[in-house]
């Protein structure tokens, strides 16, 4: 996903993320996250040669391999979305819950 693209995303993520709650986490391949929020799932695939994101209303997931991922995440309030500039990265930011998160 180009960085250009992903600035054009950003207000309609967020829109529909902050302030959310993450509700869970799961992977929907070797390559994709997908948190659960109460409207529906992100997905987040990091695939070298074909990273992107996209939102469903349904998701069949498995246990993240490490369980710290729903540890931290899950019942997370998302704080914000943003991008730097018009580089391809996107960043998530909870709110912190305990020293650990």
């Amino acid at each position: 996903m180009e960085g250009v693209f992903l600035s054009s995303l950003l207000p309609l993520l967020k829109q529909r993320l902050e302030g959310t709650v993450c509700r869970g986490v799961g992977m929907t391949s070797s390559s994709t996250m997908a948190l659960d929020f109460r409207e529906g799932w992100l997905h987040l695939d990091a695939s070298p040669g074909n990273p992107g994101l996209w939102w469903s209303s349904k998701a069949s997931v498995i246990p993240a391999e490490s369980p710290s991922w729903e540890h931290h995440l899950s019942g997370a309030p998302l704080e914000s979305v943003s991008q730097q500039g018009n580089d391809r990265v996107l960043e998530i930011r909870f709110r912190q819950r305990t020293a650990y998160d």
